[in-house]
């Protein structure tokens, strides 16, 4: 009895060992720079992506450019974590497009392929760098294959987007594509924190205290008349708040780089307003395709995320030299 009971305790005393003992750490591959469901995004075609995007920025905007921060971070860090995040969607993407039996045309890569060999012969430097760090035919041609698939995905979610009559009928009606407001702009925030309170007020009119105090001379004779503008015109800050608003309503404060903006919307047009305006059978035609390609857009963005969280990935940010 004795025996049975202490033979008892030691394999329960091993279990117990063997339940605390702790997994073995994943072995990173030295060759890889992340792993999407199983599947390994190479180093090697890491570096060379960021050594064309490297060689982009620095022609761009100059050596310096490296010194600069982004969000208050070092812009190298920013740019080697948002490229390996794009290459993570890309093999994402990839992964669900080719499960629909879509093959890239080959053709059409040849031709992409011959349009771009022609570029690069025609510049000896950019030539001799695509020689030096090894992004040869192959490489390139890779790139193009995995272009035609994500603008594939684009497509069948555009497709799907143009067939959802309710949802089109919906943004026909509600979808502000053009803006009529007024606002007021200074440079100091004390100034402008002293005029949203005159404005919320509702003791002054707003194109009263627009003409007294803002610094937009051109729109402030005006009352700070902006007239009607559509998206894309104004810098991004301003223009979310703009079309965020409704008629009549007044934002808080819209900082810029050009300072503090108080906006009021006066009205707004959809697509279904600007039809009873009269706009002609290719305007209508014109803002349509321009909404369905702005839902399919905000669809593929919500699809991609949707990718990410139901995927398996781990980043080796320690085989990334930054």
């Amino acid at each position: 009895m004795k025996k049975t009971l202490m033979i008892s305790l030691v394999i329960l005393i091993i279990l117990s060992f063997a339940g605390c003992a702790q997994t073995p750490a994943e072995v990173i591959p030295a060759d890889a720079a992340a792993k999407v469901d199983g599947e390994q995004i190479s180093l090697e075609d890491y570096n060379k992506n960021f050594k064309i995007l490297e060689y982009t920025y620095t022609l761009t905007y100059g050596e310096d450019i490296w010194a600069e921060e982004y969000n208050g971070r070092p812009l190298k860090e920013v740019v080697v974590e948002e490229l390996l995040n794009n290459l993570i969607r890309e093999k994402l993407i990839a992964t669900e497009v080719l499960a629909t039996g879509f093959e890239a045309d080959e053709e059409q890569v040849d031709s992409y392929y011959s349009d771009f060999q022609a570029s690069a012969d025609a510049d000896e430097n950019l030539k001799a760098f695509y020689e030096e760090n090894g992004i040869n035919e192959e490489f390139i041609k890779d790139q193009i294959r995995m272009q035609l698939l994500v603008d594939e995905y684009f497509n069948i979610i555009q497709d799907d987007v143009s067939k959802d009559d309710a949802i089109l009928a919906d943004m026909y009606e509600n979808y502000k594509l053009e803006v009529n407001a007024r606002h007021i702009l200074v440079t100091n925030i004390d100034v402008a924190q002293a005029a949203l309170s005159r404005v919320n007020s509702g003791e002054e009119d707003f194109a009263v205290i627009a003409e007294e105090i803002s610094e937009d001379t051109a729109s402030a004779v005006n009352g700070g008349e902006l007239g009607y503008f559509a998206r894309g015109v104004m810098v991004p800050e301003f223009e979310n708040a703009a079309f965020s608003l409704d008629k009549g309503e007044v934002s808080g404060l819209v900082e810029t780089d050009f300072g503090y903006h108080i906006i009021k919307v006066e009205d707004y047009r959809t697509l279904n307003s600007l039809i009873e305006e009269g706009i002609s059978d290719d305007e209508i035609q014109m803002f349509k395709d321009y909404i369905v390609y702005t839902l399919a857009n905000d669809t593929f963005e919500t699809r991609i995320a949707q990718l990410y969280d139901n995927a398996d990935i781990t980043r080796y940010m320690e085989n990334i030299q930054q």
